[in-house]
């Protein structure tokens, strides 16, 4: 009597489910490479947008903790006199920064050209400021997407020694509200006269 050997191998049926079964396989782990590659992304997003929160915090902290007044602010901008370079008691252009913040979503600090001499009530007539922005020198932009920007003193410039800027940070998937707080070393209230106006040195 004479038995037939059993053919070894898949049938097509069990080709079609090893199949199916790889393809489901390779599915899941697309799909966990495509997330942890996106979470990976959005980690390196946000440490980014955090070191250019610190990075503005710091300058705009050094800038005002530095500077010889915190001139004027309109809406939620700022003039600081950064320095008296020339030691003569006026605020010349070029010694002018301007935070702004109601361009575009950015936080900027703007620098002018030399060239102008100005007093406070020309800030708060405009006259400075339309000389001012004819001759902008350098924009440096701090930070992107940013919204509900809000600017505080603790009194009225130029007065004031103390600055808040308040703001919300769009990240990649929510967004953060961030405070920049700071405060002058020095006062400035010794350079005003009665009125508010600087004291001038030609009145020597």
């Amino acid at each position: 009597m004479k038995y037939q050997r059993k053919q070894s191998g898949f049938t097509l049926f069990e080709l079609m489910i090893s199949l199916a079964i790889s393809a489901i396989i390779l599915s899941a782990v697309a799909s966990l490479t495509y997330a942890v590659s996106y979470a990976i992304k959005d980690t390196e997003e946000i440490s980014q947008k955090q070191a250019r929160v610190r990075m503005a915090t710091l300058k705009i902290k050094e800038l005002v903790k530095n500077c010889k007044m915190i001139v004027y602010s309109a809406g939620n901008d700022i003039v600081i006199w950064e320095s008296d370079v020339d030691s003569d008691s006026k605020i010349d252009s070029d010694e002018i920064v301007y935070i702004e913040t109601g361009s575009d979503d950015k936080i900027e600090l703007v620098y002018f050209n030399s060239g102008a001499t100005f007093g406070i009530f020309q800030f708060i007539s405009g006259a400075a400021q339309t000389w001012l922005w004819s001759n902008v020198d350098v924009r440096a932009t701090f930070l992107e997407d940013c919204s509900s920007v809000s600017v505080g003193f603790d009194v009225a410039t130029p007065q004031s020694r103390f600055v808040s800027i308040s703001f919300d940070y769009d990240g990649p998937d929510r967004i953060t509200t961030f405070e920049i707080n700071a405060q002058m070393t020095g006062a400035s209230g010794y350079l005003l006269d009665g009125s508010g106006e600087l004291y001038s040195s030609d009145d020597d």
